[in-house]
């Protein structure tokens, strides 16, 4: 596990993480759940989706697919009581 999530584990060992998204790890919540900004993550997966396909894909289609996969696949999903947190950080001029 990466040293990301030291400080996480020692505070909340059973805080679930998800893996390969350190990047977007912020911190731990006060009850011990991990905090990830989910616009680091999207970013994360569309990268992962060009890398991925030998086609040619639009940004449209690469967001909209990343978006599905985060919504269906990590949002969504509920995996106990240390559900992992996902923050959408407001981004201000």
């Amino acid at each position: 596990m990466s040293e990301v999530y030291d400080e996480l584990k020692e505070y909340n060992p059973k805080a679930m993480i998800i893996d390969d998204f350190e990047v977007a790890y912020l911190g731990y919540s006060n009850d011990g759940k991990a905090v990830y900004d989910f616009y680091t993550m999207l970013d994360l997966v569309i990268e992962g989706i060009y890398d991925d396909t030998e086609e040619e894909i639009t940004e449209d289609e690469a967001f909209s697919e990343a978006y599905s996969h985060l919504e269906m696949n990590i949002i969504n999903a509920y995996v106990g009581e240390f559900t992992p947190i996902i923050m959408y950080k407001e981004i201000h001029d």
